[in-house]
């Protein structure tokens, strides 16, 4: 078992929270030249979801099933504290010690932040002493991100509000908002849906509202 940070936003927070959220999936990167020759049309599909080539695919993953992953989210301070660095705030005041406690944007997403919130800080920016939200890996699989299913795209966290239908499908399904969300993100970097890139599917356990070292401490 590794320990390893995910960085979420906070609508994905919340959909993590509020039990909507199950899977994520990523990217392949391939770390080597040779695999990278695997993945990007130099081989076939039936030949990378070979049984026997397992092992060399999982490889890739950056997470592996038993893994626990600690959530990174979008985060803010007491604004006294906008002029440090998140390694000089006091781990007391992160791990909510002190009578003001960390911010999560998540549970503000409707709702008006307190008044001594400081500036916004990006998930990727939190330290692992401030996580709340522990995942436990339970499934990894491989496959293109067109391959999909509806009920995927909804563990994904995504809403449905069907308003039509276009050539593409009906706008607003699961389906078609993981579509836009997906593109919102990876298109720019290159991995937009008509890319049909391949990725890696993870599955969580029910998330865990508990510090990863904290729950560490308690299995101890």
């Amino acid at each position: 078992m590794r320990i390893k940070p995910k960085s979420f936003t906070k609508e994905m927070s919340r959909a993590l929270l509020d039990g909507n959220k199950r899977q994520s999936r990523r990217v392949i990167t391939p770390s080597s030249q040779s695999r990278r020759d695997l993945f990007f049309n130099n081989w076939t599909d039936d030949y990378i979801l070979n049984p026997g080539n397992r092992d060399w695919v999982m490889a890739c993953s950056h997470y592996q099933v038993g893994d626990l992953i600690w959530v990174r989210e979008p985060w803010r301070v007491h604004w006294a504290g906008d002029k440090l660095s998140p390694k000089e705030i006091s781990p007391e005041a992160l791990n909510n010690k002190h009578n003001i406690p960390t911010i999560y944007l998540a549970d503000f997403i409707d709702k008006d932040l307190p008044l001594y919130a400081g500036k916004y800080r990006q998930a990727m920016h939190m330290p692992r002493i401030a996580s709340r939200t522990t995942l436990r890996v339970n499934e990894v699989r491989l496959q293109r991100i067109q391959d999909i299913s509806p009920d995927d795209c909804k563990a994904e966290g995504v809403l449905s509000a069907l308003v039509g239908t276009n050539k593409i499908g009906p706008v607003g399904s699961y389906h078609w908002n993981f579509r836009e969300l997906w593109n919102s993100i990876n298109e720019p970097r290159g991995y937009g849906w008509d890319s049909n890139p391949w990725v890696f599917a993870y599955t969580y356990d029910e998330p865990i509202l508990q510090n990863v070292d904290e729950l560490e401490e308690a299995s101890i």
